[in-house]
């Protein structure tokens, strides 16, 4: 059994015409004993909610929640409470 990691991007409303582009990259390393990082990018200042989802569909961790400013982020998913070799996936 795997856990998955989904992650919700809204749709952002363009400023002057310019397109939003979001990006998120697989996290790494991915199968992970204990850790793993995950990598976003934000075009402008946003919301961002980012969770951690079993595969029955509940939550299990909120890594991020709130407002963060534009650039790459990354953050750390400590996960020692799940077995070893557990794949996860950012779709």
């Amino acid at each position: 059994m795997s856990d998955t990691i989904r992650v919700h991007v809204p749709d952002a409303v363009p400023e002057r015409n310019t397109a939003a582009r979001f990006f998120l990259e697989q996290n790494f390393p991915n199968p992970f004993n204990g850790a793993t990082t995950i990598r976003y990018g934000l075009p402008g200042r946003t919301a961002v909610s980012l969770a951690v989802y079993s595969i029955l569909g509940q939550r299990v961790a909120v890594l991020v929640d709130g407002i963060q400013e534009p650039g790459t982020h990354e953050v750390v998913f400590s996960a020692d409470w799940v077995s070893s070799g557990s794949t996860f996936s950012t779709s």
